[in-house]
């Protein structure tokens, strides 16, 4: 996964539902060698958008960047 990625998040959130779609716009790689994606979410009814962090576990890519 790399910045410009379209993803889908595969792990239900409060304020985040299931499958919702975002674009990964940063990393964050901590002490312990995990990495953490910065992605902003698409605005939905009730969603306020914003960034939000999550592990590449639950992220699905649904287009690549090139």
């Amino acid at each position: 996964m790399s910045v410009g990625d379209l993803v889908k998040v595969t792990r239900a959130a409060i304020g985040v539902p299931l499958n919702s779609m975002g674009l990964i716009v940063g990393s964050v790689t901590s002490d312990s060698s995990l990495v953490y994606y910065s992605v902003r979410l698409f605005s939905l009814p009730g969603l306020a958008p914003g960034h939000r962090r999550y592990m590449g576990c639950d992220l699905e890519i649904i287009n690549a960047a090139r």
